[in-house]
C-alpha cells in the first residue's frame, strides 16, 4: 500500500528515514483526501496508518514521535472526517496505550506534544472526551514511576481545565480521584504537588 522504499525507511536504524517515512506517509494521505471522495474507499489507508502510528508511538527518538503525532492528528481531523466514528475509535484504540506511556518522558516537549494530542482528541466528534476520558483516567499501576505520576497528573489537570468535569460522565470527579488520590502519599514532593492541584481543579 506504501511501497517497498516506505516501508524499509520505516524500520532504517536511522532516525531521520524514519521520519522521512512519516512524512511521506503524511503526503501520500494529502494526496488521497483530493481524490478518494468516497469514506469507504478512505478506511483501508486509515487503517494501515493507524498500525503504522502506533509503532512510531514507540519512537524513542523525539522527532519521529512528533512527526507520528501530526500525522494522527491530520489522519483524524482531516483525511478521516467523515469516517464512522466507531471505525476511527477502533483504528486508534490500540495505540492509545502508547500514547498514554509517553507522559512519562522526562522531555518536555514530548510531553507537551503528548498533553495536547490528547486534548485534541478529545475535542473531535469522531473521538470525543469520553473515549479519552476512558484511557486518561485508568489508574497508575505503580506510583514508583514518578515521571509517568507526574505527567499522568498534569494530564488530568489540563484536561479539567480544557472541559470541566460535568460534560461527561466517563469524566468526573469518580473517575478521576482514583487516579489522584494515591499520588497524594507518595514521598516526591514535585508529585504531591501536582496531586494537590488537581484536587483543587475538581473541587
Amino acid at each position: 500500500m506504501f511501497g517497498d522504499a516506505i516501508i524499509k525507511k520505516l524500520s532504517s536504524e536511522k532516525w531521520n528515514d524514519r521520519e522521512e517515512a512519516l512524512q511521506s506517509i503524511d503526503g501520500r494521505l494529502r494526496q488521497e483526501a483530493k481524490v478518494a471522495a468516497e469514506m469507504s474507499d478512505r478506511l483501508p489507508l486509515f487503517n494501515a496508518c493507524c498500525c503504522i502510528v502506533r509503532a512510531a508511538m514507540n519512537d524513542k527518538v523525539a522527532p519521529v514521535y512528533f512527526e507520528a503525532c501530526k500525522l494522527l492528528e491530520y489522519m483524524i481531523s482531516e483525511y478521516g472526517k467523515d469516517l464512522p466514528a466507531d471505525e476511527v475509535r477502533a483504528g486508534i484504540a490500540p495505540l492509545m496505550t502508547s500514547m498514554l506511556g509517553r507522559t512519562g518522558e522526562s522531555n518536555q516537549r514530548v510531553l507537551e506534544s503528548t498533553c495536547t494530542l490528547f486534548l485534541s482528541l478529545a475535542r473531535l466528534q469522531n473521538v470525543g472526551l469520553e473515549f479519552v476520558a476512558g484511557y486518561i483516567t485508568k489508574p497508575v499501576k505503580t506510583m514508583r514511576k514518578l515521571r509517568l505520576v507526574w505527567g499522568r497528573l498534569d494530564l488530568l489537570r489540563r484536561a479539567i481545565v480544557a472541559f470541566g468535569l460535568k460534560r461527561s460522565a466517563a469524566f468526573s470527579a469518580e473517575t478521576v480521584m482514583p487516579v489522584v488520590v494515591p499520588a497524594l502519599e507518595v514521598a516526591d514532593e514535585k508529585v504531591r504537588k501536582m496531586a494537590v492541584r488537581v484536587v483543587t481543579d475538581v473541587y
